[in-house]
């Protein structure tokens, strides 16, 4: 009998404790689950508090560049044919112009070897000053008839010129038209001379906003086939004086950072993200610096930065892989940063994806990754819309 008692409490015994360790797994596991929900929570919250954060100062700064004048008006044109007369000692002459775009907008003529340049007042209402053999004359609404100060004291005279006619420029050369051309017609092309490119896609060219030493490497560019299509649906950026990011296979990237950084490029497998949303890396490279700009280079797999091309640059081929860029600030306070693509070929690059060609809001597809603790990458895309 004793023996059976002696059974009986072993095996009660031996019931308690299996018990006791199948709810401690229980409550154990069920910690562990609200750990892992906790964690998701604050890494979503994270993602996504970037991804306002960031795209906000990307439209906010084309909204900017998209009102910064007055849109089209055309009223005033360069003198051409035969509308100015030039005459000096042993010569007058009735030529035309031709206008400029370089560094400045002008008016511009040879006269026996020398330039003459006439420029326009600060809202392009009128012609301001004129300049030929380095000197220069005040030109006004009233005043078509001066002489410069040079020995032969050259005579400029356009006083019967009708400047206000359409020649299909905007007058200050930023039309507010999301494009990088002078017509309000969408269905047109003008471009103005010398290549000259509105600031109105600025913002589609370029990444900028602030890094602060809280943070943990930045994710300060990605791009990939979602971004890629984004920039391609836009027809805006179906220009000829640049190119869109997935249409090259060799480009540069051309940074500007004012403080000291520690930067990091991964390349990622296109197909493993496309199809299982798995960012697998390809390729990885580092860098600490001081503060920098220009162009990022690939010294034996490290990266460093060039203030000139030295045919040393890391070599993106947008079209056929992902890239991200992270930042770290190594500095005491606040980083700023700009980032802007390049092909081989001297071609600025869209890389920022907005799409601006619907005439009542904007699309945008940001998207973020944050490396964790444990050096994993989490990611998310997601398309936003703004009003225009």
């Amino acid at each position: 009998m004793k023996k059976e008692k002696r059974a009986v409490v072993f095996i009660y015994v031996l019931f308690l404790v299996t018990i006791s360790v199948i709810f401690a797994t229980i409550i154990l596991n069920n910690n562990s689950f609200l750990f892992n929900i906790s964690d998701y929570f604050e890494v979503e919250s994270k993602v996504l508090t970037n991804i306002s954060n960031d795209s906000e100062i990307s439209i906010k700064l084309h909204k900017d560049k998209n009102s910064n004048w007055s849109w089209f008006i055309d009223n005033i044109w360069c003198p051409t044919g035969t509308w100015v007369t030039m005459s000096w000692t042993i010569n007058t002459d009735q030529i035309g112009t031709t206008l400029v775009s370089s560094w400045s907008i002008y008016c511009l003529w040879d006269y026996f070897w020398d330039e003459l340049k006439i420029y326009f007042n600060t809202w392009f209402t009128d012609f301001s000053t004129a300049e030929y053999n380095w000197y220069l004359v005040t030109l006004s609404w009233w005043l078509w008839l001066s002489n410069f100060s040079d020995t032969d004291s050259t005579l400029i005279d356009f006083s019967w010129f009708n400047y206000n006619i359409w020649d299909w420029y905007d007058d200050n050369f930023n039309s507010d038209n999301y494009r990088v051309t002078s017509t309000w017609n969408t269905s047109t092309w003008v471009y103005y001379p010398n290549n000259w490119q509105d600031d109105d896609v600025v913002a589609r060219k370029m990444f900028y906003w602030f890094i602060s030493p809280s943070f943990w490497y930045k994710k300060v560019f990605w791009n990939t086939s979602k971004t890629n299509k984004i920039i391609d649906d836009n027809t805006n950026n179906n220009d000829s004086l640049n190119i869109k990011i997935w249409d090259t296979t060799s480009a540069y990237l051309y940074i500007d950072i004012d403080k000291s950084f520690d930067i990091k490029l991964v390349k990622f497998d296109r197909n493993s993200y496309n199809n299982f949303n798995e960012l697998i890396i390809k390729e990885k490279l580092d860098w600490t610096s001081i503060a920098n700009i220009w162009y990022l280079q690939n010294n034996w797999w490290v990266l460093s930065l060039s203030w000139n091309i030295t045919w040393n640059e890391y070599d993106f081929d947008f079209t056929n892989n992902d890239y991200a860029l992270f930042v770290k600030s190594t500095w005491t306070g606040t980083l700023i940063y700009n980032i802007r693509g390049e092909s081989s070929t001297w071609t600025w690059i869209y890389i920022n994806p907005i799409d601006d060609s619907n005439s009542n809001f904007f699309r945008y597809m940001w998207n973020e990754i944050i490396i964790d603790n444990n050096w994993k990458y989490i990611s998310k895309e997601t398309e936003l819309f703004f009003t225009k």
